[in-house]
């Protein structure tokens, strides 16, 4: 399922190591190699970021950073910015 809404304005700004995995993740669960991600970004005003995206990318995170997500981390994530404190938070640094 490829997703055209890569093409929303986001903010000029500098992509850290961390925000590359992010993005990384996110495009391989959407299948959209276009797609740009930002702290802005959530799950309300991103549409393709519905509850079963929300299940997959949760698990793809996981995966990507060796790490375990608990159920209120997991519904406390509505945005680009929620998903990179709760890493922070959790030691993750790239």
């Amino acid at each position: 399922m490829t997703t055209q809404l890569h093409t929303m304005a986001s903010p000029a700004r500098l992509i850290t190591p961390l925000d590359q995995r992010i993005q990384a993740v996110f495009r391989e669960v959407l299948d959209d190699d276009h797609l740009e991600i930002y702290d802005g970004m959530t799950r309300d005003n991103f549409p393709a970021w519905d509850s079963l995206t929300h299940v997959k990318l949760i698990i793809g995170l996981e995966e990507e950073f060796h790490c375990q997500f608990t159920t209120t981390e997991v519904v406390a994530i509505q945005s680009i910015a929620d998903l990179k404190r709760t890493l922070i938070d959790k030691g993750v640094r790239t």
